[in-house]
């Protein structure tokens, strides 16, 4: 939350307080996972979890496994299934894309970097593509290989279905399909190959001259004559779990943002809790900074190897915050070395409780005696017994009342048991 001079305060998981000047957020943008909804109305009998949950094929029981979503961990965890000798049911998603792993003998990842496609900058995407790109699903793609779905299908019967959109039936059996968009799903997917293999072609023949990369490739490969399966060209309108035999079913359906456990403040995060930033700055918080956002930046922001650029634009812009300096502390406050220094728990561990310090004094002649931090300090332990009340930790306390000395010791005080709003 924010402390006090522009600064930062952070409690760790030790519950030790920690202030700072800038605070950066490289927390990524998998944080929760986020399982289909329809989840909640399958049937007890049926395993389900998350991908980031999935192990190995021998996790689940035996039968029929189910899988939802065909981005990248869905079409590795449905090949691996599948491979293992499971029966797999893919529901393959509307955004799915498919990427080759190698061209001209190649890494696509190589090529990533090569054309410059890596260095997309999401301000110059259109709008609606900016949460596309945030959003939406990596292109499929598996580690040293390709895995085309529609192989999988001949060779160890993988079955295709259109997006799942719920369940239906009071046993919750029934799987509810997007069936009649699923060819065109599917052949979105595949043509994306060739629109990549193009892409690259084109640059090779600009770029070639006087680039010794580029020079004495291999040929092209070419993609393998697989016809189209039967679960393809007529789609399931609607599985049977019980029929189909399905025990487990494997969520691949990403995660969502959950920046705000962490700090939340007005005018910090857009849609879907994505944070209003530009290059990592957050835009309305100066000292707050993230990274390892998909996109970011560029499209290389949530890489491993492409974070270090905007870690280095962040790093420049708290320097240039430290050189700009900071208001002087007044005399008598508590530095930020000497508060770290002190065993604490709570902002009234850091009251003064002499008798002789006054907190308050009232000006202008009105006959109040000033009020000490000793006085102030014993209010809060003794008097001010907000838990009798039923108010504690996670409440959230309004308080009307107009500037004053009361209002000043009512924040300092209830802002111990709750959240105090004013």
């Amino acid at each position: 939350t924010k402390g006090y001079r522009g600064s930062w305060v952070v409690r760790t998981t030790l519950g030790k307080w920690v202030r700072a000047r800038n605070v950066v957020l490289a927390c990524s943008g998998f944080q929760i996972p986020s399982p289909a909804p329809f989840g909640q109305n399958l049937p007890r009998r049926v395993q389900q979890l998350h991908s980031s949950e999935y192990k190995n094929p021998a996790q689940l029981p035996d039968g029929a496994v189910l899988v939802v979503g065909s981005g990248q961990s869905g079409t590795q965890i449905a090949a691996e299934l599948a491979e293992a000798g499971r029966k797999v049911y893919l529901c393959v998603g509307s955004r799915s894309l498919r990427i080759p792993r190698r061209v001209r003998g190649r890494d696509f990842t190589w090529w990533l970097y090569k054309t410059g496609l890596f260095d997309t900058r999401v301000a110059d995407l259109p709008a609606h593509a900016q949460e596309a790109k945030r959003f939406g699903p990596n292109p499929s793609s598996a580690p040293g290989r390709d895995v085309r779905l529609r192989e999988l299908c001949h060779k160890h019967g993988l079955v295709l279905l259109g997006r799942a959109k719920g369940v239906a039936g009071d046993d919750g059996e029934t799987l509810e399909l997007e069936w009649s968009t699923l060819p065109l799903n599917m052949q979105k997917i595949e043509s994306n190959v060739q629109r990549m293999q193009l892409f690259i072609e084109r640059f090779i023949q600009e770029h070639r001259d006087g680039d010794l990369e580029l020079e004495g490739l291999p040929p092209l490969e070419l993609e393998p004559d697989v016809p189209l399966p039967d679960c393809e060209t007529a789609p399931i309108k609607t599985l049977s779990l019980r029929d189909a035999g399905v025990a487990a079913v494997v969520h691949c359906t990403g995660y969502r943002l959950n920046y705000e456990a962490l700090v939340n403040l007005p005018n910090l995060y857009g849609a879907k809790g994505y944070p209003l930033q530009d290059r990592g700055a957050a835009l309305h918080h100066p000292g707050l900074y993230f990274l390892g956002l998909p996109w970011m930046h560029k499209w290389k922001s949530a890489v491993l190897c492409g974070v270090a650029e905007d870690a280095a634009h962040v790093a420049r812009g708290i320097a240039a915050r430290r050189a700009g300096g900071r208001p002087a502390a007044a005399a008598g406050q508590l530095t930020a070395r000497a508060a770290h220094a002190q065993a604490w728990a709570s902002h009234f561990d850091l009251l003064d409780g002499s008798a002789e310090r006054v907190f308050l004094r009232e000006v202008g002649g009105g006959g109040r005696a000033p009020l000490r931090y000793a006085r102030l300090k014993q209010f809060i332990a003794e008097e001010l017994c907000l838990h009798e009340f039923g108010i504690g930790q996670g409440d959230r306390l309004c308080v009307v009342l107009p500037n004053g000395p009361e209002a000043a010791v009512c924040f300092l005080g209830m802002s111990l048991f709750c959240t105090y709003a004013p």
